[in-house]
């Protein structure tokens, strides 16, 4: 038109919601195996969720449970023979068929790093470790999310 140069401007207000994001599960891809009677160490064992550090404070619950036999999380222990910056619902980290516990994502896979499995005595044959995680719903809208999977350890029979 005429008249010259002109200006409109529009100002638009955009909400962004944040969704919460479920956590995931990372398990070693080598076959787990180890005679009846001795200990493995499982290495490779993570859980992560992108969100969950978002929210200061936060953490994450995780539980692991052995069909037959036992779950040790040695690592960053104290003199009490406890794991440092972890919060036991169930269990105490050491020698437990089922253990449940809270921390911050770092802590949790520091104590998973080195998790031993320690078979019953004299079984063998194909057990499952379980495990659970989830994130307390810690971060945006959607509550809490979990993740499961499970992992084979071949057991086998050794002459006694």
């Amino acid at each position: 038109g005429s008249g010259g140069f002109k200006e409109a401007s529009l100002t638009v207000l955009v909400s962004i919601s944040a969704v919460n994001d479920a956590p995931t599960i990372t398990l070693p891809s080598a076959l787990q195996q180890v005679n009846e009677d001795a200990q493995l160490t499982i290495s490779g064992v993570s859980v992560s969720d992108v969100d969950v550090s978002e929210t200061f404070g936060s953490y994450v619950r995780v539980q692991l449970t052995a069909g037959n036999g036992t779950l040790t999380l040695p690592v960053g222990q104290d003199a009490a023979n406890r794991v440092t910056g972890v919060h036991f619902e169930a269990g105490d980290g050491s020698d437990d068929t089922t253990v449940t516990f809270l921390c911050s994502l770092n802590v949790c896979n520091s104590a998973l790093a080195a998790l031993i499995y320690k078979p019953s005595a004299n079984w063998y044959g194909n057990d499952t470790l379980s495990i659970y995680v989830d994130d307390q719903g810690f971060t945006g809208t959607g509550g809490l999310l979990s993740a499961t999977d499970s992992l084979t350890i071949v057991v086998d029979a050794v002459d006694d």
